[in-house]
């Protein structure tokens, strides 16, 4: 009643007076006196406020009715921002791209003030550059610094440009930067990144494979990336950075002098005495040991002493002993653990080179019977669901996973103790399907053993299409013989 007559001419604001609050009873004996305090406060504004002052102002209502669209389109924005965000974290876990990023910033790390300038001086650079020429090869010898100088390339076409910027190393230390289709992946993945046309047809891509249940082919992936898109060291920057670091531990400079009368003519005499520069701590989660340069490796498995499969003999036995060893959950593994994660998943690389050697072949077959080595190994790593860190509890049996990982002794003897070859289970549905992938000699060995030739299921449907999607045309070519059934498209 203290607002009547008002909220015609003043519909942005409301004079009570609240007398609830005066006792506990909410009795009316303070109403009176209410409204008095209302009515005196509204004679009070209304002798300071004319009503046309307060008409140039916006109502409550629609400023409460602005402030609440302008709060709804901020939160759908975010969540848009968040599903988008989930949508391209499920993009990367199923296209796996390496990440080239990682070379970059360990270039970055060897790079000094002024490398490369010449480079970016230079015409052919400019040319480049301009677009006048539509190629720059750089080219050099092992260990000459094209890693160094691509990065520097990189960080001036990216100073100041918003434009699209594609980029890729293959990496001798990381195997899945070694194959075409890991150079695919890693592309594809940064075009979708960069929101181009492109995330389009990643995204039809995503939903033709059952949301991520089936992988794409190279095919796929070349398909879209072909639419979007010193003196005395003779060159060998990694010589002379050998020769600096030897230099630099030079005590005094009488030692220096001798050094410099000294020094290799080439990246194998610089390897043959031990020298500090084969190996490189390389900064990630965690720090890393890694071989200084590729040319290292091409060293040691050129030097007649370098033996790698006596090698190989001893990195599989320890890593076995390593994970029978460690104990825990899997997230204590690889906190507690360091080497847990990378033994889970290289032994079976280091192990396919030794096979020829019975004490090891048993070691791995002991490994994958035990029950608690194979569940130890399969919370750690499951090759057929590379993409995930934790994969949890084993999907398939040991003889799957003995045949997806090319390891033909071992299955064997799993087989002759009795091993199920039609057992199912794993992303490949079965063994058969799982050796499909590109092991012939094991696609035989199943098949000898009873292996049903066209058992369905897994990822690929069946063994056949599996060898056919991957290109294995000798194991097609045996899969018909021995009965495979080209089923006809849906």
């Amino acid at each position: 009643m203290e607002a009547a007559g008002l909220m015609n001419d003043f519909p942005c604001i409301v004079i009570r007076g609240i007398c609830d609050y005066a006792d506990s009873g909410k009795e009316a004996t303070w109403q009176e006196y209410a409204a008095a305090v209302a009515a005196a406060y509204a004679k009070e504004l209304l002798g300071c406020v004319q009503s046309s002052v307060v008409d140039a102002e916006d109502p409550a209502k629609a400023i409460l009715e602005n402030g609440m669209q302008q709060t709804t389109a901020a939160t759908r924005a975010t969540a848009d921002s968040i599903r988008s965000d989930l949508h391209t974290n499920e993009i990367k876990r199923w296209l796996c791209p390496p990440d080239p990023s990682s070379n970059a910033s360990h270039a970055r790390t060897l790079r000094h003030k002024g490398t490369g300038a010449w480079l970016l001086e230079s015409p052919v650079f400019q040319e480049w550059h301009s677009g006048s020429r539509r190629q720059l090869w750089l080219h050099g010898l092992a260990g000459c610094g094209k890693s160094v100088l691509s990065t520097t390339m990189l960080d001036h076409l990216a100073n100041g440009n918003d434009d699209l910027i594609l980029s890729f190393f293959f990496d001798f230390n990381d195997v899945a930067k070694q194959t075409l289709e890991g150079m695919l992946r890693s592309l594809a993945f940064q075009l979708y990144r960069r929101g181009v046309n492109s995330a389009n047809y990643l995204d039809a891509l995503f939903q033709a494979h059952r949301n991520s249940s089936d992988q794409p082919t190279t095919k796929n992936l070349l398909e879209e990336i072909r639419k979007r898109v010193g003196d005395g060291a003779d060159g060998m920057f990694r010589w002379a950075f050998c020769q600096l670091d030897s230099l630099a531990r030079c005590r005094h400079e009488a030692a220096m002098e001798e050094a410099l009368e000294s020094l290799p003519l080439d990246l194998n005499e610089t390897y043959e005495p031990y020298c500090p520069s084969l190996v490189t701590v390389i900064y990630t989660n965690d720090k890393e040991l890694h071989l200084a340069h590729f040319s290292v490796e091409e060293y040691l498995l050129r030097h007649d002493q370098f033996q790698i499969t006596t090698a190989s003999i001893s990195i599989t036995r320890t890593c076995l002993i390593y994970l029978t060893d460690i104990n825990g959950s899997e997230r204590e593994m690889t906190r507690y653990f360091p080497m847990a994660r990378y033994a889970a998943e290289h032994w079976i690389y280091h192990a396919a080179l030794t096979l020829a050697y019975e004490e090891i072949t048993q070691r791995i077959v002991s490994f994958l019977e035990t029950e608690e080595t194979f569940q130890k190994w399969a919370r750690l790593h499951q090759a057929d669901r590379s993409w995930d860190d934790s994969p949890g509890a084993p999907r398939g049996s040991r003889l799957y996973y003995a045949c997806f990982n090319g390891l033909r002794v071992p299955a064997h003897d799993l087989i002759d103790k009795g091993a199920d070859v039609n057992a199912h289970g794993g992303a490949y549905g079965n063994a058969l399907q799982a050796a499909s992938r590109g092991h012939q000699e094991i696609v035989n060995l199943l098949l000898d053993k009873g292996a049903d030739v066209n058992a369905q299921g897994g990822r690929y449907g069946n063994a056949l299409q599996a060898a056919s999607q991957r290109g294995h045309h000798g194991i097609v070519n045996m899969l018909q013989r021995r009965g495979a059934i080209t089923l006809p498209s849906p």
